[in-house]
Protein backbone atom coordinates (compact mmCIF):
# COMPACT_ATOMS: atom_id res chain seq x y z
CA UNK A 1 0.00 0.00 0.00
CA UNK A 2 2.51 2.49 1.02
CA UNK A 3 4.12 1.85 -2.36
CA UNK A 4 1.53 2.62 -3.94
CA UNK A 5 1.54 5.65 -2.33
CA UNK A 6 4.91 6.68 -3.43
CA UNK A 7 3.79 5.62 -6.91
CA UNK A 8 0.60 7.91 -7.11
CA UNK A 9 2.83 10.93 -5.29
CA UNK A 10 5.06 10.54 -8.29
CA UNK A 11 2.63 10.70 -10.94
CA UNK A 12 0.31 13.21 -9.74
CA UNK A 13 1.98 15.83 -10.84
CA UNK A 14 3.09 14.48 -13.83
CA UNK A 15 -0.91 13.97 -14.38
CA UNK A 16 -1.77 17.59 -13.54
CA UNK A 17 0.68 18.64 -15.70
CA UNK A 18 -0.33 16.82 -19.03
CA UNK A 19 -3.82 17.87 -18.31
CA UNK A 20 -2.99 21.77 -18.41
CA UNK A 21 -1.06 21.05 -21.13
CA UNK A 22 -3.99 19.25 -22.91
CA UNK A 23 -7.15 21.77 -21.68
CA UNK A 24 -4.78 24.06 -22.51
CA UNK A 25 -5.16 28.23 -21.63
CA UNK A 26 -5.73 30.52 -24.06
CA UNK A 27 -6.94 33.56 -26.03
CA UNK A 28 -11.23 33.31 -26.47
CA UNK A 29 -10.33 34.97 -30.31
CA UNK A 30 -7.35 32.75 -30.70
CA UNK A 31 -9.14 29.79 -30.53
CA UNK A 32 -12.64 30.94 -32.54
CA UNK A 33 -13.30 29.15 -35.52
CA UNK A 34 -13.23 30.69 -39.02
CA UNK A 35 -16.91 32.72 -39.10
CA UNK A 36 -18.70 32.64 -42.00
CA UNK A 37 -22.30 34.40 -43.53
CA UNK A 38 -21.34 37.10 -40.72
CA UNK A 39 -22.31 40.19 -43.19
CA UNK A 40 -24.92 41.41 -45.57
CA UNK A 41 -23.92 42.39 -48.82
CA UNK A 42 -26.59 44.86 -51.03
CA UNK A 43 -25.56 44.45 -54.91
CA UNK A 44 -26.91 47.21 -57.65
CA UNK A 45 -25.84 46.50 -61.25
CA UNK A 46 -26.45 48.53 -63.87
CA UNK A 47 -25.98 48.94 -67.64
CA UNK A 48 -25.51 51.81 -69.75
CA UNK A 49 -24.02 52.46 -73.87
CA UNK A 50 -23.66 55.10 -76.23
CA UNK A 51 -27.09 55.58 -77.35
CA UNK A 52 -28.59 55.73 -73.39
CA UNK A 53 -29.59 59.49 -72.79
CA UNK A 54 -26.68 60.60 -71.56
CA UNK A 55 -24.72 57.96 -70.45
CA UNK A 56 -27.38 57.32 -67.77
CA UNK A 57 -27.18 53.96 -66.28
CA UNK A 58 -30.11 51.79 -65.92
CA UNK A 59 -30.67 48.04 -64.60
CA UNK A 60 -33.50 47.23 -67.36
CA UNK A 61 -31.67 47.22 -70.55
CA UNK A 62 -29.79 43.44 -71.13
CA UNK A 63 -29.25 44.06 -74.81
CA UNK A 64 -27.10 45.88 -76.73
CA UNK A 65 -25.48 46.88 -80.45
CA UNK A 66 -21.75 45.47 -81.09
CA UNK A 67 -21.06 48.70 -82.70
CA UNK A 68 -21.61 50.51 -78.90
CA UNK A 69 -19.28 49.76 -75.36
CA UNK A 70 -20.92 48.88 -72.80
CA UNK A 71 -20.46 49.66 -69.49
CA UNK A 72 -21.79 47.94 -66.14
CA UNK A 73 -22.00 49.48 -62.57
CA UNK A 74 -21.90 47.25 -60.00
CA UNK A 75 -22.40 48.95 -56.44
CA UNK A 76 -21.65 46.93 -53.39
CA UNK A 77 -22.34 48.42 -49.46
CA UNK A 78 -21.33 45.25 -47.12
CA UNK A 79 -23.42 45.99 -43.84
CA UNK A 80 -21.86 44.62 -39.81
CA UNK A 81 -24.17 42.89 -37.80
CA UNK A 82 -22.13 43.73 -34.82
CA UNK A 83 -19.99 47.02 -34.48
CA UNK A 84 -16.70 44.78 -33.32
CA UNK A 85 -17.24 43.40 -37.03
CA UNK A 86 -16.94 46.97 -39.26
CA UNK A 87 -14.03 47.26 -40.90
CA UNK A 88 -13.49 43.61 -41.29
CA UNK A 89 -12.25 43.12 -45.00
CA UNK A 90 -14.31 41.07 -47.56
CA UNK A 91 -13.27 40.26 -50.64
CA UNK A 92 -15.76 40.31 -53.80
CA UNK A 93 -14.78 38.65 -56.97
CA UNK A 94 -16.17 39.68 -60.44
CA UNK A 95 -16.25 36.85 -62.55
CA UNK A 96 -16.92 37.36 -66.67
CA UNK A 97 -17.87 34.11 -68.43
CA UNK A 98 -18.33 33.81 -72.04
CA UNK A 99 -15.30 36.71 -73.00
CA UNK A 100 -13.69 34.98 -75.60
CA UNK A 101 -14.64 37.21 -78.32
CA UNK A 102 -14.87 39.82 -76.16
CA UNK A 103 -12.74 42.84 -74.01
CA UNK A 104 -13.49 43.47 -70.25
CA UNK A 105 -11.71 46.33 -68.72
CA UNK A 106 -11.62 47.90 -65.27
CA UNK A 107 -13.37 51.62 -66.51
CA UNK A 108 -13.59 53.29 -62.79
CA UNK A 109 -13.22 52.34 -59.66
CA UNK A 110 -10.48 49.63 -58.26
CA UNK A 111 -10.01 46.04 -58.54
CA UNK A 112 -7.07 43.51 -59.70
CA UNK A 113 -7.35 41.38 -62.69
CA UNK A 114 -6.68 37.34 -61.84
CA UNK A 115 -5.28 35.06 -64.55
CA UNK A 116 -7.52 32.29 -64.78
CA UNK A 117 -6.97 28.75 -66.72
CA UNK A 118 -10.11 29.72 -68.61
CA UNK A 119 -9.85 32.01 -71.96
CA UNK A 120 -13.21 32.13 -71.74
CA UNK A 121 -13.30 33.78 -68.19
CA UNK A 122 -12.11 37.16 -66.75
CA UNK A 123 -11.90 38.00 -63.14
CA UNK A 124 -11.58 41.01 -61.10
CA UNK A 125 -10.84 41.33 -57.19
CA UNK A 126 -11.16 43.83 -54.40
CA UNK A 127 -11.46 44.28 -50.97
CA UNK A 128 -14.27 46.00 -49.60
CA UNK A 129 -15.13 46.90 -45.39
CA UNK A 130 -18.02 46.08 -43.77
CA UNK A 131 -19.92 49.14 -41.97
CA UNK A 132 -22.45 49.83 -39.22
CA UNK A 133 -25.85 50.43 -41.50
CA UNK A 134 -26.33 53.60 -40.57
CA UNK A 135 -22.70 54.21 -42.14
CA UNK A 136 -22.72 52.09 -44.90
CA UNK A 137 -22.20 53.75 -48.40
CA UNK A 138 -21.94 51.76 -51.63
CA UNK A 139 -18.47 51.05 -53.17
CA UNK A 140 -18.85 50.66 -56.98
CA UNK A 141 -16.33 49.54 -59.82
CA UNK A 142 -17.09 50.36 -63.85
CA UNK A 143 -16.19 47.59 -66.26
CA UNK A 144 -16.35 48.52 -70.09
CA UNK A 145 -17.15 45.83 -72.96
CA UNK A 146 -16.54 45.74 -75.93
CA UNK A 147 -17.51 43.02 -79.05
CA UNK A 148 -17.38 42.12 -82.60
CA UNK A 149 -19.49 39.49 -82.61
CA UNK A 150 -22.77 38.20 -81.27
CA UNK A 151 -22.26 36.95 -77.65
CA UNK A 152 -23.86 36.38 -74.44
CA UNK A 153 -21.24 37.57 -71.30
CA UNK A 154 -22.46 36.08 -67.52
CA UNK A 155 -21.60 38.48 -65.16
CA UNK A 156 -21.22 36.83 -61.51
CA UNK A 157 -20.57 39.05 -58.61
CA UNK A 158 -19.49 36.50 -55.40
CA UNK A 159 -19.00 37.11 -52.17
CA UNK A 160 -16.29 35.89 -49.77
CA UNK A 161 -17.16 33.91 -46.84
CA UNK A 162 -18.04 36.36 -44.69
CA UNK A 163 -20.81 37.04 -46.59
CA UNK A 164 -23.59 34.46 -47.08
CA UNK A 165 -24.22 32.84 -51.01
CA UNK A 166 -27.84 34.56 -51.17
CA UNK A 167 -26.18 37.39 -51.80
CA UNK A 168 -23.98 36.88 -54.58
CA UNK A 169 -25.19 38.04 -57.85
CA UNK A 170 -25.68 36.90 -61.49
CA UNK A 171 -26.35 38.58 -64.66
CA UNK A 172 -26.57 38.32 -68.25
CA UNK A 173 -25.60 40.51 -71.20
CA UNK A 174 -26.03 40.26 -74.76
CA UNK A 175 -24.64 41.99 -77.79
CA UNK A 176 -26.30 41.73 -80.71
CA UNK A 177 -25.74 43.24 -84.83
CA UNK A 178 -28.89 45.47 -84.07
CA UNK A 179 -29.15 45.44 -80.01
CA UNK A 180 -32.08 43.50 -79.54
CA UNK A 181 -32.29 39.68 -78.10
CA UNK A 182 -30.18 37.12 -79.64
CA UNK A 183 -31.05 34.56 -82.01
CA UNK A 184 -32.24 31.50 -80.38
CA UNK A 185 -29.01 28.65 -79.96
CA UNK A 186 -26.63 30.96 -79.99
CA UNK A 187 -25.74 31.56 -76.44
Amino acid sequence: MRENKKTLKKLLPWGIMLTMLMTGCSDSDATEETRTDIFEAQTAIAYSSGEDGEWSYGNQRKEFPLTDACYARIASTIIADKSKDVDTEVTVTYRFTGVENCTIQLSDGKASEVKTSDDDTVEFTRVLYAQDEDEAAEDFAIFRYTTSSEASVVLEVIYDDFVAEKFDDRNTMYFTADGTALAIGTH
